[in-house]
């Protein structure tokens, strides 16, 4: 009975070591990746990894109460959407949500966010979410700039009755109206 006893302390211990080896390494990779995430179960938020101050310039215990106080810092034309589609995320109990839109970072300073937020089940059958906030104003202002050079450019091509020939950096061409031999 004794050394079964023992032998219970040493295999805590084991699973003890093994827990502070995985909650080191969660740390570690916590600290590395530049995008945030966090995990709920419950309606309780468990952890919001370090990034989500540096990243929003908010602290995190605006993303404990999700999604209520995160919608306060979002921008006002992308708000309604933004609702709608948390609302029906949770209404209809879907596997997954995707949404981009922007955050208000410091007084008129707004950033773009990609949010997914995925459900899994753990092995004792209950649901819980991971969640994921990524920086993507970058890309998005990219984005808009193509945007723009291309209605630059349709306003362009629409403004002439003569047919232009383009190349782009591809080598690749198009006309923009069919020429019109005389």
């Amino acid at each position: 009975r004794i050394r079964n006893y023992k032998s219970k302390i040493f295999a805590d211990q084991i699973d003890l070591e093994e827990s502070g080896k995985h909650e080191k390494w969660f740390s570690v990779f916590t600290k590395t990746i530049p995008q945030v995430f966090w995990i709920r179960g419950d309606g309780v938020t468990h952890f919001v990894s370090p990034h989500f101050e540096k990243l929003s310039g908010h602290s995190e215990s605006l993303i404990k109460d999700f999604p209520t106080r995160l919608l306060k810092i979002c921008h006002p034309e992308d708000l309604h959407r933004v609702k709608e589609a948390h609302t029906s995320f949770i209404q209809h109990g879907k596997d997954a949500l995707d949404i981009n839109f922007r955050i208000n970072k410091s007084g008129s300073q707004y950033i773009w966010i990609r949010e997914r937020i995925y459900v899994h089940k753990h092995f004792s059958g209950e649901k819980f979410q991971v969640g994921i906030f990524e920086d993507i104003t970058e890309k998005q202002e990219i984005i808009e700039e193509i945007s723009d050079q291309k209605l630059l450019l349709d306003n362009v091509l629409a403004s002439t009755d003569e047919g232009i020939f383009c190349l782009n950096r591809n080598f690749q061409c198009f006309i923009s109206r069919t020429c019109r031999c005389n």
